[in-house]
């Protein structure tokens, strides 16, 4: 399930995750808490029976499952740490990344 942008455009990132797994799914509850209005956050179950990956940046279901990805609403595509550090920038908690930030980290979002 998709939650869209209250203003009914797009949000600034949608995030695929494993509606499966209880730790992703307590992320998720997080994340939709903070997140205050506008929403800028939505959440893409890729277990879903209607999911598509030529909706979601082309990410098959295999690639999905294998490491978190979120699109941007300018169709950038975003993998592991840089999901973490965009969303937590959205919901006003950037400054958390910072403690996990590191050149090592950096290169493997490339």
């Amino acid at each position: 399930m998709a939650y869209q942008a209250a203003m009914g455009g797009v949000p600034a990132l949608t995030i695929l995750y494993d509606g499966g797994c209880p730790l992703c799914l307590r992320e998720v509850r997080f994340l939709q808490g903070r997140d205050r209005q506008p929403h800028r956050l939505a959440f893409v179950d890729i277990n879903a029976p209607s999911y598509d990956p030529g909706h979601h940046g082309g990410i098959s279901y295999r690639d999905a499952m294998g490491r978190i990805h979120a699109i941007e609403g300018n169709g950038t595509v975003l993998r592991d740490v840089a999901v973490f550090r965009r969303a937590y920038e959205l919901i006003g908690l950037g400054w958390l990344c910072l403690l996990y930030t590191s050149d090592a980290a950096d290169e493997e979002d490339s």
